[in-house]
């Protein structure tokens, strides 16, 4: 009996001495969970001191992120960035170690590298929702809104919540609701998010256009809110009239958005000798599906012209007055923010006084249909954009005239990598005609108040304030190239509806050649502009002021214009 039960006693004292080690083991603190138990009181000091021993004693992965964050939280900038760069070192697969490092350098406002890192992140876990998340967050703070949407669109997110208007949930317009491009409960694309943006734009009546995301308690639901500032009818937008009466003696008024309809006015006259203009143009969201914008003006011309400098000598005078009253309506569509659509009608009554046989100098009138399209290739650091024109005037449109012609250009601007204040532009342009062309329809190369078809060193003005002063044709081919580079940056908070004006330097170098088929200008040189100058950019326009050189013709030209911006 005595045997039996002394037996087992080795057994139980192997047991005992395990269990005791464990014990023993489980009575030992971790020294990780320590330092995070500390992190969560808030005493980062004491857990990047156990933290520190740690990794020199048994260093972990958890460790080293620990140590990382704990001495972000200290503001020890420089030592939470080489921890974390020697954890990531030895643990090549953590990507915590990225994710931390990306806030080190968005607390140092370095956000280059902090887009880096979290793109290192996503290298090795292309699903880490942590990484997807800031870096469409920084994306969104610095306006590249293609950036973070491509960036959730991966996993289906952002979901739109509620749509806000200025962040209330009813719109303060009826034609805003009709632009939204995007719907509650869907994933928001960037292409319906500029879409947005560009039928607002198109409505005319908004200074600022910008659309926002903001989230909400449920997860990977996003509101919507699109902000926008309404233009101002105050007596300070007369200032802006008051500088065309003065430069081009061409000033408009507008009037923006009648009572809330959308609706808007714009009256200008030109009372420059010899060259008297007047016009009424309204403006108009319409309430068809994704919206229709119409735009109907009445114009009428009084001008005299000389064509001696660019015709031949026909032996006939070539001074002339040209008369016209007329209408034009058209309709654009803009289905999706690379595409624009447009087409309509217009009517010109002409009267003629004066002879050159071949231009069309008559009272005959035509009636044309129009149509144009834009297709954005690129919209990047690299902007691209080809735009076609075209028209057709028949005599069953109620005219007396068969003529039909169209243009073809391709515009693109370059902003170099590193130095977004430089920009090169280059534009590529054609057109033709067929038929009998009347004069006001023939192809003017050079500048003035709103040029079509820029050439810099050659005015489209006489200095005694007379039309066909530039190179004229049937058709055309014209190229520009301008470098130009940003002095300053003003910001306008909206007085005169802007909300900013950029101060820039140009040069530019241009080429063009025209041709006529009936012989009335001259033909066959191809002349080569060279010049410099400065603009005043908006969101919308820009005002030029050039000198420019014909290298060809030996003369020099200080041209004032305002261009769209596209």
């Amino acid at each position: 009996m005595l045997k039996r039960s002394i037996a087992p006693l080795p057994r139980i004292l192997s047991l005992g001495a395990v269990l005791l080690i464990a014990r023993i083991a489980c009575a030992q603190v971790d020294p990780v969970a320590e330092a995070r138990s500390a992190m969560a009181g808030g005493d980062y000091a004491r857990a990047a001191a156990l933290l520190t021993a740690t990794i020199s004693q048994r260093p972990s992965a958890d460790a080293y992120v620990y140590l990382g964050v704990a001495l972000a939280h200290t503001r020890e900038w420089k030592r939470a960035e080489d921890t974390l760069l020697e954890g990531a070192g030895r643990y090549p697969q953590d990507p915590r170690f990225h994710n931390e490092l990306a806030g080190v350098y968005i607390a140092a406002n370095d956000l280059d590298r902090a887009r880096a890192s979290l793109g290192r992140t996503l290298v090795i876990d292309p699903d880490n929702k942590y990484a997807t998340d800031l870096l469409a967050t920084i994306d969104m703070s610095t306006g590249n809104a293609k950036a973070a949407l491509d960036g959730w669109n991966k996993d289906g997110r952002p979901i739109v919540g509620d749509i806000l208007h200025n962040s209330h949930l009813d719109f303060e317009n009826w034609f805003v609701r009709r632009a939204v491009a995007f719907r509650e409960g869907d994933m928001l694309t960037f292409g319906q998010w500029r879409t947005t943006e560009a039928r607002l734009r198109e409505t005319s009546v908004f200074s600022t256009v910008n659309i926002d995301i903001e989230p909400t308690p449920d997860p990977d639901r996003y509101n919507a809110v699109i902000r926008t500032v309404a233009k101002s009818n105050g007596i300070q937008q007369l200032a802006v009239p008051f500088l065309e009466a003065a430069i081009f003696k061409h000033p408009s008024v507008d009037w923006w958005n009648i009572r809330d309809t959308g609706v808007s006015l714009t009256a200008a006259y030109r009372f420059s000798t010899n060259r008297h203009r007047a016009s009424l143009r309204i403006r108009s969201p319409l309430p068809a599906p994704h919206l229709l914008f119409l735009e109907a003006e009445g114009l009428f011309r009084s001008e005299r012209w000389d064509i001696s400098r660019p015709a031949k000598d026909t032996g006939f005078d070539s001074r002339f007055l040209f008369q016209s009253t007329g209408l034009r309506a058209r309709v654009r569509h803009i289905p999706q923010y690379r595409v624009v659509l447009d087409a309509g009608f217009e009517y010109r009554n002409r009267t003629a006084h004066g002879v050159q046989p071949g231009i069309g100098l008559d009272s005959r009138n035509s009636a044309k249909l129009l149509f144009g399209t834009s297709y954005l290739l690129a919209d990047g650091r690299y902007r691209s954009r080809i735009r076609g024109d075209g028209f057709v005037a028949r005599k069953k449109l109620f005219g007396d005239l068969d003529f039909s012609g169209g243009t073809l250009e391709w515009n693109n601007r370059y902003a170099f990598e590193g130095r977004t204040d430089v920009g090169l532009e280059v534009t590529l342009k054609g057109g033709a005609t067929e038929g009998e062309v009347p004069i006001d329809e023939y192809f003017v190369m050079g500048t003035e108040q709103r040029s079509s078809n820029l050439l810099r060193g050659h005015r489209s003005v006489s200095s005694r304030g007379h039309y066909g002063h530039s190179p004229m044709g049937t058709s055309f081919a014209l190229f520009n190239t301008t470098v130009d580079r940003r002095l300053m940056r003003v910001p306008f908070f909206n007085v005169l509806n802007e909300p900013y004006l950029e101060l820039r330097w140009q040069v530019f170098v241009d080429g063009g050649k025209t041709f006529d088929r009936a012989r009335v200008f001259e033909q066959g040189k191809f002349l080569v502009d060279i010049g410099a100058g400065f603009k005043i950019e908006t969101q919308t326009r820009s005002f030029n002021l050039t000198y420019g050189r014909s290298l060809r013709d030996g003369t020099g030209a200080l041209g004032a214009y305002v261009q769209q911006r596209w």
